[in-house]
């Protein structure tokens, strides 16, 4: 097993530096990681587990390369526009165009590339496990049923009561780690 801290995560925060972690290092850093699994451990099983924006890219990877057997998104977007405009709007701040324009001009990638929604069916029919809260307050649930309504064939989707973001392990820790070990095949 390997774990990976992608940049940004954690403690990083802002619209303009989860627009750059998500459309500059964390796709081809996820990538790497998977490539240097494979040649470290030819024939290994790969396996994602992502919590958030880290969900997320562990989407679009996984949409693109056939060797990831099986993805658990905890708690993903189903594009990164309507995080950043829900941000916008509860900091009263008409932001989302302003940050979309620098972002393209900064780093290259503009927030209709950034869609898992987009690719997520290409991960069909390997396994998808998305978890998510009723109560999040950062990526609103409806972002789970868009993903799982456009993933097809091989999505589970389990949606946790009263839960905020990425909660669900905090709310059973027991039950989602069994849970997780059974879909990851640990």
């Amino acid at each position: 097993m390997t774990a990976l801290g992608l940049a940004g995560g954690g403690l990083a925060v802002g619209a303009l530096a989860a627009a750059h972690q998500i459309s500059g290092p964390q796709r081809p850093d996820l990538a790497a990681a998977i490539d240097w699994a494979a040649e470290r451990r030819p024939g290994s099983r790969i396996s994602l587990l992502g919590f958030s924006m880290g969900a997320a890219t562990s989407i679009l990877v996984a949409a693109r390369d056939r060797r990831v057997e099986r993805v658990l998104a905890d708690s993903p977007f189903a594009g990164i526009h309507g995080v950043i405009a829900s941000a916008a709007r509860g900091m009263h701040l008409p932001l989302v165009a302003l940050v979309d324009l620098v972002t393209g001009l900064r780093y290259g990638c503009r927030f209709r590339e950034v869609q898992p929604v987009d690719v997520v069916a290409e991960i069909a029919p390997r396994p998808l496990l998305i978890i998510h809260g009723t109560q999040d307050h950062v990526i609103s649930v409806e972002h789970a049923h868009r993903l799982a309504d456009a993933a097809g064939d091989g999505c589970e989707l389990r949606i946790v009561d009263g839960v905020d973001h990425c909660g669900a392990y905090f709310a059973d820790r027991p039950g989602y780690i069994e849970r997780a070990a059974g879909f990851l095949g640990l």
